[in-house]
């Protein structure tokens, strides 16, 4: 067989000739699997061929990725947050996919300067119903604005609000309610240091301190809050641990639910 091959190629100087090789299949399937364009590796085109889009690398031709994949607006999660996120935010945090970082942009979205509440922080605390301010300036309080984030994210609109009966401004309602929830909050400990981007920290008593954590344009850690009476939410300039130093200690803890 061999033999006849050569002969038959050296009277066929053009090598046209196929008989079947064993290898012309596989590196056409193999071709066909990849579909990758030179020197690119599966991440940069989904890992499926344009010629076959169902092929076995990529079954489904889904090419997800975070950050609004068109899978992920086709789930549940999304068009939840759709439907329960404020109307002034939803657009810009609901194709978010992860709930923590959907948090952190929430915060960052509402947050302003000090002495200044902004105009999305108002038309959120409104439209969810979560002032909890004991003060006349609405807004202006810690828990009021994590709860307004919370809520305003689509992530957690069951947080002690007044729209849920809270009317005080009691950040012991707060750790309990999150403490009592584990399906959604996961106890992580004391140190607000440690605590990652969306997490929540909160001192457990009257007159105590709730906050979230955020990134800042530099990617450092920092803390999102406000102050009963005292600023409307800021973006701070490091993680704040003021409220943290004595008992009972401020507890961090992280959304873990759908």
């Amino acid at each position: 067989y061999a033999a006849l091959y050569a002969a038959l190629n050296f009277l066929m100087p053009g090598g046209k000739l196929d008989l079947g090789s064993p290898c012309s299949k596989a590196s056409s399937t193999s071709t066909a699997v990849t579909g990758r364009r030179p020197g690119t590796t599966s991440s940069d085109d989904g890992g499926s061929s344009s010629s076959s889009p169902s092929s076995p690398s990529n079954p489904g031709g889904d090419n997800s990725s975070s950050g609004g994949s068109s899978s992920y607006k086709d789930s549940k999660a999304y068009k939840t947050c759709m439907k329960k996120a404020a109307k002034v935010v939803r657009e810009k945090v609901c194709k978010i996919e992860k709930p923590s970082e959907r948090i952190a942009k929430t915060a960052k979205l509402l947050a302003g300067t000090k002495g200044k509440a902004t105009a999305l922080y108002k038309a959120a605390f409104k439209e969810m119903k979560t002032n909890m301010s004991e003060c006349e300036s609405y807004g202006q309080a810690c828990n009021t604005f994590v709860a307004t984030v919370l809520a305003a994210s689509g992530v957690d609109t069951g947080v002690p609000s007044k729209k849920n009966g809270h009317y005080s401004n009691n950040t012991k309602d707060m750790y309990y309610y999150f403490l009592n929830h584990p399906k959604k909050w996961k106890k992580i400990g004391t140190n607000p240091l440690k605590s990652r981007e969306g997490d929540v920290v909160v001192k457990p008593r009257p007159g105590g301190h709730i906050t979230i954590t955020v990134k800042n344009s530099k990617g450092k850690l920092v803390t999102a809050h406000a102050s009963n009476c005292g600023f409307y939410p800021i973006i701070d300039k490091a993680i704040f641990t003021g409220y943290t130093r004595e008992k009972p200690f401020a507890t961090v803890f992280r959304y873990i639910g759908d």
